[in-house]
């Protein structure tokens, strides 16, 4: 419903250890490993011109989960920058480093049989097989003695005193273990980092909160992200101090101090905000030495509370002064006075009384009333400030003319009376110092409506939870294997652009990771994120509400056989896929329905700390035990989603023998080529899947795109035709069916392989590739896959003629067209052009796929965006991409000589000339000249009287 099929395909990654380091020790040679048959990895590296680099540390590491896992020896690169080292038969990545005298050694990347650079998790395996791996040749973007650059600094606690032995880090927030160095005896520390940007965290035992002072380009209240460039970066000054949990395995991201507000009091009565941390009274008596009476607002009573300097403590009625108060301030002398103080994250999320309430403003600096009140709405009564220096206050009303507001901004560190209808919490928008990056091509419209968007989910949390994620960073865009995670070390949300929709949900995560530090229940953790997350889809007017996300979790959870207490741990929770976030939502709303709502909800999350075990902690909050929690739930569960009927069975071959990965999938008809349910035989070949009541059409493929011929004597089955047969499924299961494949799956089938790049040879990954039968008949199942990393697609196929139709990617994203395979001439746009691959003949072509892309805007005369206008390259051919909005396009061509047809929506058009004109004939037309690289900035004005409307 919200991307949750590929966010259940991605959550591995956002269960690791929550983004803290996924560094390693290096661990003894298993049995495997010491026993295996070893070969030699031999190359060279080289700098950027070419030139051999000696003394480069090479080290192989073995893949994550086999036999050769760990960090093998390390060899130097000699005067002719060659290296060789000798390991086990298995999968490696290289990691390199320079070491410098007295600094930890500066790291410069992991490295893939390809030689190129990338992240641990992105390059190409080398693979260790049968003999030496020779020829490997990597080229570093750099000269590492020219791009390496010192980096040194101090780890203290909050007295001031070294932090001895402890690990500082720095890298991207996902990536660690690579850039590391222990603090000395001095809390000092001293390595050599690539020139690039880096986050830092610090392992240590005094608990979560770690500043980072004395870098020039700090952001106030963010992730303490340095920038490496160019020169030593020196004097860094991390303290240490004791957060709400202490664990010897606490690792702590570091933030930047927060902002500062300096607000000038006059002598006599001043309106301002406390945006510190939470102080006793007396110590502002101390900070404004003029300060001679404080009176604060008592919500609750509707009544002030106030204090002086010379009463005695136990005289005055505010002792007190908490984040987010607003003060009325008395001054004695003749002079102004200028009155600083740090603006606390707290000091933005304020809780509401009916009736009027006094309250500093710590959000967003200059901010307009109706942004800065849009999520109070309606019980918005009435809001004022008050302006020292004429003497009076500066209004607002929801509700009146703007012309009738005197409040125009919103000033850092001001106070604010508020008049509401009802209790509620505000997260004013901007105090949580959160920030919106966006990675690779990410079209405008997404990025304007994002920033609104952040803002919505933090207020409507803040309002149900009276809890909010201080400098959260939502990072969208091209983030390669992810949909969407959270990683609360740097409090970092990242989303795929297919995934947006799951912005709440993750934020949930960092709503329960940051109330409370502590491990708890898959099945708790996911549900209840689920639950928050329609909640807040059903208050933003999006196309679903909460209760069909709750029929949607109903439905989901009755494809699931396992009882709740086997999804406690993330693997076992993994193993259901999307389906399992269906029965954990279930779950989480009976938990709120019996046990207190989504308040205990929350409690729970804040009560939680590893100091004690999630089961104890639940017992304590929710007043049952775990136990007796499962029990009622399967009562619950057995009335409103029982689960479905399964169809079990066994596929063997002609030889009786079971056949492994074939797909058992179901039809809704006899003719449907998109099948609704599936999944593959295991290594019996036996298959079990969940399906809910009614007709259907069984059948047998190999991969996704080859049906294969089988037969059954299984009365319960209709006749086999066409490699399907009719199935009812009621209400009881169906078990022990026997198909027999007619002809082994390499009779049947061949695997089609090839490449996806750019026009210079880099490979594409995400680029749709679809089979499309010669004869021009709809394939009986439809097949589409889509390239790695490495631009690579395999699609297996029954024996016969395709044409492969191909959706390569533009630079925004948006459709570009589609085209075709054309054999030597790599991508074609029409299908007459498109070179058969027949699966039948003894070799196959070495399929390569290279295109690029013409982009452009088009305008009217006077300069304003078409939209819906159809762009050709060349001749018409089907689903050629329109323009947007902005009149933006972006196509999809092959390389070569092109012109553009433009064609509007009711007719008309014409072809590009140069220069921004439209010509009326092809023969008139410009030709662009697509080689190395993609042709884009094109603008096309339309002639006087044309709109294309």
């Amino acid at each position: 419903m919200r991307a949750l099929a590929q966010l259940a395909v991605w959550l591995a990654a956002a269960l690791v250890a929550g983004g803290m380091a996924l560094g390693w020790s290096p661990a003894p040679e298993g049995a495997a490993a010491q026993s295996s048959t070893r070969h030699e990895i031999r190359g060279t590296v080289s700098g950027p011109s070419g030139e051999p680099l000696e003394g480069i540390t090479v080290q192989a590491w073995g893949e994550y989960g086999g036999d050769t896992f760990r960090h093998w020896t390390a060899v130097p690169t000699d005067t002719a920058g060659s290296f060789r080292m000798e390991v086990p038969e298995g999968m490696y990545r290289l990691r390199l480093s320079l070491e410098f005298e007295g600094s930890g050694g500066c790291f410069l990347g992991y490295f893939g049989s390809d030689g190129r650079r990338g992240g641990y998790g992105e390059v190409a395996l080398v693979a260790v097989a049968g003999g030496d791996v020779e020829g490997l040749a990597i080229a570093l973007p750099g000269v590492p003695s020219e791009v390496c650059h010192e980096v040194e600094g101090v780890v203290v606690d909050s007295e001031g005193e070294p932090v001895v032995k402890r690990q500082v880090s720095f890298g991207e927030w996902w990536e660690w273990g690579n850039r590391n160095e222990w603090t000395d005896t001095t809390g000092r520390f001293r390595l050599h980092l690539w020139e690039g940007r880096y986050l830092i965290k610090v392992g240590t035992e005094l608990g979560a909160e770690c500043r980072v002072e004395g870098h020039g380009g700090a952001e106030p209240g963010r992730p303490a992200r340095i920038d490496v460039v160019g020169e030593t970066v020196e004097g860094l000054r991390i303290t240490l101090s004791t957060g709400a949990y202490a664990s010897p395995t606490t690792s702590a991201g570091c933030f930047f101090p927060p902002r500062m507000v300096t607000t000038t009091l006059r002598p006599g009565w001043n309106l301002a905000g406390w945006t510190a941390e939470g102080t006793d009274v007396q110590a502002l008596f101390e900070a404004i030495p003029a300060l001679e009476a404080i009176h604060a607002w008592d919500a609750g009573a509707q009544s002030f509370t106030r204090a002086t300097r010379d009463e005695t403590e136990s005289a005055a009625d505010l002792t007190t002064i908490a984040p987010g108060m607003g003060l009325w301030l008395h001054l004695g002398g003749e002079e102004p006075v200028t009155w600083t103080r740090p603006v606390a994250p707290e000091a933005g999320i304020v809780s509401l009384r009916p009736g009027w309430n006094l309250v500093a403003w710590g959000g967003r600096d200059e901010a307009a009333p109706e942004d800065a009140f849009a999520f109070l709405r309606e019980d918005l009564l009435a809001a004022a400030a008050w302006e020292s220096v004429a003497g009076e206050f500066r209004l607002h009303y929801p509700d009146a003319p703007p012309s009738t507001s005197t409040l125009q901004r919103l000033e850092l560190g001001e106070a604010l009376w508020l008049n509401v209808g009802v209790a509620r919490h505000w997260l004013q928008p901007g105090a949580a110092a959160s920030a919106v990056e966006f990675v690779g091509e990410v079209a405008p419209k997404t990025r304007a409506d994002l920033e609104p968007r952040v803002d919505d989910v933090l207020a409507f949390f803040g309002e149900r939870t009276g809890a909010f994620v201080p400098g959260i960073t939502f990072s969208v865009g091209d983030h390669p294997g992810v949909c969407a995670d959270y990683g609360h070390g740097f409090r970092m949300i990242r989303l795929w652009l297919g995934c947006l929709g799951a912005i709440a949900h993750e934020y949930a995560h960092a709503v329960q990771f940051t109330a409370g530090h502590g491990e708890s229940a898959a099945w708790l953790v996911e549900g209840v994120a689920e639950r928050w997350s329609d909640q807040y889809y059903d208050y933003a007017g999006d196309d679903a509400s909460e209760a069909d996300g709750r029929e949607h979790a109903i439905r989901n959870a009755r494809y699931v056989e396992a009882p709740l207490e086997e999804m406690e741990s993330h693997a076992d929770f993994r193993a259901q896929g999307a389906r399992g976030y269906g029965l954990a939502h279930l779950a989480a709303d009976w938990l709120a329905t019996i046990a207190g709502g989504d308040g205990a909800l929350f409690g729970y999350f804040d009560a939680r700390t590893n100091e004690e075990d999630w089961q104890v902690t639940f017992e304590r909050v929710f007043g049952m035990g775990v136990d007796d929690f499962y029990t009622s739930f399967a009562a619950h569960r057995a009335q409103v989603a029982p689960p479905y009927a399964t169809v079990e069975g066994v596929v063997l071959g002609p030889d009786g023998q079971p056949q492994e990965d074939v797909k058992v999938q179901y039809f809704s008809s006899e003719d449907d080529p998109f099948g609704l349910y599936g999944g593959r035989t295991d290594g019996e070949g036996r298959f079990n899947w969940a399906i809910e009541s009614g007709s259907y059409s069984i059948g047998l493929t190999r991969g996704d795109g080859c049906p294969l011929p089988w037969h059954t004597t299984d009365h319960r089955l209709g006749a086999v035709v066409e490699s399907r047969a009719s199935i009812d499924v009621g209400n009881v299961d169906i078990e022990g069916l026997t198909l027999t494949l007619s002809r082994s799956p390499a009779e049947v089938c061949r695997d089609v392989q090839g490449v996806v790049t750019d026009l210079v040879g880099n490979p594409t990954a995400g680029v749709f590739v679809t089979p499309l039968p010669a004869d021009g008949q709809r394939p009986p199942v439809f097949s589409q896959v889509t390239t790695d990393p490495s631009g690579t697609f395999v699609v297996t196929l029954r024996r016969g003629q395709y044409r492969l139709q191909v959706r390569p990617p533009t630079p925004s994203g948006a459709f570009g067209g589609r085209g075709y395979y054309g054999g030597e001439t790599g991508f074609v746009l029409r299908r007459s052009e498109a070179r058969l691959i027949d699966t039948r003949a003894a070799t196959l072509p070495e399929i390569v796929i290279a295109s690029g892309t013409i982009g452009g805007t088009i305008l009217t005369a006077d300069g304003q965006p078409v939209k819906g206008v159809a762009v050709y390259p060349g001749e018409r051919a089907i689903n050629s991409p329109t323009s947007d909005s902005r009149g933006r396009f972006e196509v999809s061509v092959p390389k070569g000589v092109h012109t553009l047809e433009l064609v509007c929506p009711q007719g008309g058009g014409g072809w590009f000339g140069g220069s921004g004109t439209l010509v009326a004939n092809r023969e008139q037309a410009t030709p662009i000249v697509v080689d190395t690289a993609d042709v884009t900035g094109i603008v096309i004005n339309l002639p006087v009287g044309v709109t294309c409307q």
